[in-house]
């Protein structure tokens, strides 16, 4: 006979009454939460009071993997730009920072978004980002700031420096769902 396996933490909660739950998802929210218990990452709303376990997120979209930002940093930085000699990286940059994204993020489908707004960065807060949070920083410091951000990034809300500057973090939406403007409708019932 074997001994019983001690409870979960999670497992001896009390039950929330229904009523605690939101009860549609809304289209535009605030900030960064992990979703509720027994309740998919895709159906919450985003800015209520994080409980339970599961994978944060913000307006409804995962946050990309420390591994998968770790690819899109060394894709951007030792693949792309060498490749299309720099110049080509910094205009297809200056193009894609409108949609909240660098180069490798577009290839990866992953987007900057602002905590406040859970919609993908704009031009102006990538530029802030990505030139002040990360060029302007990391030369100023020899890199130190780039290292610390890549353990920063290990965390639960996987924001590195240049993110808490701009005040984003990084998700994975290839189907561009936070592109600014009003979330996508539900499908009509029964499609």
């Amino acid at each position: 006979m074997t001994d019983p396996q001690p409870p979960r933490p999670h497992d001896t909660q009390e039950p929330q009454p229904a009523s605690s739950a939101p009860e549609e998802p809304q289209s535009v929210g605030q900030g960064l939460r992990p979703p509720y218990e027994g309740q998919e990452a895709t159906g919450a709303a985003v800015g209520d009071v994080a409980r339970g376990y599961g994978v944060w997120e913000v307006g409804g979209a995962p946050l990309s993997s420390a591994g998968k930002r770790l690819g899109a940093y060394l894709l951007d930085g030792f693949v792309l730009a060498p490749v299309t000699l720099f110049i080509g990286w910094v205009i297809w940059s200056l193009i894609v920072w409108s949609k909240g994204q660098s180069p490798a993020k577009q290839l990866l489908g992953m987007r900057c978004v602002r905590l406040e707004t859970a919609r993908a960065a704009t031009w102006g807060t990538m530029a802030l980002r990505e030139l002040v949070g990360k060029l302007l920083l990391g030369a100023i410091t020899g890199g130190i700031t780039t290292l610390i951000s890549a353990f920063m990034i290990l965390g639960t809300r996987r924001q590195g420096i240049w993110d808490k500057i701009a005040n984003t973090t990084v998700v994975d939406d290839p189907d561009g769902r936070l592109l600014g403007g009003i979330a996508p409708a539900a499908p009509p019932a029964g499609q």
